[in-house]
């Protein structure tokens, strides 16, 4: 049986209410969800230790006032006073002197010549370990009491690299009876120094100079890196003592080639002895060389007399 208009009206209005109450209770349950996320979260406090109380810093010693007070190129008494010992005694000053003196470490006394250096009061020579400090322009000595000077010690050695201007003091030496610690080649043995100083113009090559505490030459190392098939070898190839030197400078200038062997990349060091017993020999074997090849010769030419 047809429907009349009046029943379709009834039923589309139902619909119709039905789907906006569906509406109402979706509109209704996003509002709530808006809610509840925009409420804050309860948060539950950390344990949070109470700070410790606060403790004043010990004021610094009056030493340490003093010298953030003072200029940064003002020379302190106990400064001016061992310098002018120093210089006095043998000329120069070095970096451990300054420690020595004022309790610095290495790098707050190289900070400190620094300053002093450009003040003028000291003039620097040479880089490094090696680097000496002389008095400069504007040094002046302090007047100290005279007193006793202590003797020297012999076994106060300074090491220091040679220049070409060190060919005459090397000659000297080598007309003496020194002691070889290498084996003598046919260049050193006809006197040619020149030929070794040529070979320090590449920076393979290094002349290290042993001098007592007055000054005098006491012996000289020649050392280098040869590199061969990427094998980085140091050779060291003149090492000779004055007569009487003390035992002390073979000591320093071998230790002081052996870093700047180590510093140029060196796996290892090689040295040519004589074949003899000698204190060549036993020197060596007492800082752990040890034997590597035999070397032998043999005479067949008659010697011709004139």
């Amino acid at each position: 049986m047809p429907q009349s208009n009046d029943d379709l009206f009834s039923r589309n209005l139902t619909h119709t209410q039905q789907l906006l109450r569906e509406a109402e209770e979706v509109l209704q349950r996003l509002a709530r969800n808006r809610a509840a996320m925009a409420r804050p979260r309860v948060m539950v406090p950390a344990l949070v230790e109470p700070p410790p109380p606060h403790v004043p810093e010990p004021p610094p010693p009056l030493e340490l006032l003093a010298k953030r007070r003072r200029a940064p190129n003002e020379i302190t008494h106990e400064e001016r006073s061992g310098f002018t010992r120093l210089f006095a005694k043998r000329g120069f000053i070095v970096n451990a002197d300054l420690r020595a003196i004022s309790g610095l470490d290495v790098a707050q006394a190289s900070v400190r010549l620094r300053v002093f250096r450009n003040a003028e009061l000291l003039r620097q020579d040479g880089l490094g370990s090696l680097t000496k400090y002389y008095p400069g322009p504007r040094w002046q000595p302090l007047e100290l009491e005279p007193h006793a000077a202590p003797p020297p010690n012999p076994a106060e050695i300074n090491v220091t690299i040679g220049t070409p201007r060190d060919v005459q003091a090397l000659a000297n030496l080598r007309a003496q009876q020194v002691q070889p610690m290498t084996v003598v080649t046919s260049s050193e043995a006809s006197g040619k120094i020149e030929n070794l100083l040529r070979q320090l113009r590449s920076r393979r090559n290094v002349l290290l100079l042993a001098s007592d505490v007055e000054g005098n030459l006491v012996g000289y190392l020649h050392c280098g890196l040869d590199e061969k098939r990427g094998d980085r070898i140091g050779s060291i190839y003149a090492f000779y003592l004055a007569p009487g030197a003390h035992q002390n400078a073979r000591l320093r200038l071998f230790e002081t080639a052996k870093r700047w062997l180590t510093q140029q990349g060196a796996l290892r060091i090689r040295v040519q002895v004589p074949h003899e017993a000698s204190p060549a020999q036993a020197f060596f074997a007492e800082q752990q060389f040890n034997p590597a090849s035999v070397e032998m010769e043999l005479f067949v030419g008659a010697t011709v007399k004139t």
